[in-house]
């Protein structure tokens, strides 16, 4: 997971930093080019706010959620991936997983729960980040699933839902605060995403 503080009350701001990791890696050289300079197929990012006030599950209406379209193009997204793959170490002995970003293969999927809060020191994390860096598409069945999961946002006995499709290159980011969300079953293929948590620390009253 990596990890990022973004300074200020509790909002967006220009200080983000990159603060470490937890999972093991190998080193992999990254070309100086890698998202610092913009790639032809490069499109303008679009903001969907989430309303639920308008879904099937109108009780998360005061809750935040946003998708973030074209964070990646699609020749980043083939690139971190590649990046990703030769990155990948050793199974850890204990956890069994050496890294958090996830290949999500055929079969698998994540239960519904909530999302809770990360505290070290006076930093504290308040939002998931999904970054997706495949497609998802969907089969012509009576069930309408699909091939590869989505995130879903569902009501606590699990009948109502709103699914977020993973889309190459963008970025689902939702508040913890009670928000039950679930990995869908992927049906077929691999699904490529990174989760991490925002870290946020008050502002210094002795800064300027």
């Amino acid at each position: 997971m990596v990890e990022t503080t973004f300074r200020g009350n509790y909002g967006w701001a220009d200080d983000i930093r990159i603060i470490g990791n937890n999972y093991a890696s190998n080193d992999v050289p990254i070309p100086d080019t890698f998202l610092t300079v913009a790639p032809l197929d490069a499109k303008p990012i679009a903001v969907h706010p989430i309303d639920f006030s308008a879904s099937p599950l109108p009780q998360y209406k005061n809750f935040y959620a946003v998708i973030l379209d074209n964070v990646l193009s699609p020749s980043e997204c083939t690139q971190m991936i590649s990046l990703a793959e030769q990155s990948v170490a050793e199974p850890d002995p204990v956890t069994g997983s050496p890294w958090k970003p996830a290949l999500i293969y055929q079969g698998q999927f994540f239960k519904p729960h909530c999302d809770g809060p990360t505290i070290k020191g006076n930093q504290r994390t308040f939002y998931t980040l999904h970054l997706y860096l495949s497609d998802s598409t969907q089969p012509n069945d009576e069930h309408g699933q699909l091939v590869e999961g989505a995130t879903t946002f569902c009501s606590s006995d699990e009948k109502k839902r709103f699914d977020v499709n993973p889309k190459a290159g963008s970025v689902l980011i939702f508040q913890h605060r009670s928000l039950y969300h679930s990995g869908d079953l992927v049906l077929q293929g691999v699904k490529y995403t990174m989760r991490t948590d925002i870290y946020y620390e008050p502002d210094d009253p002795m800064e300027e």
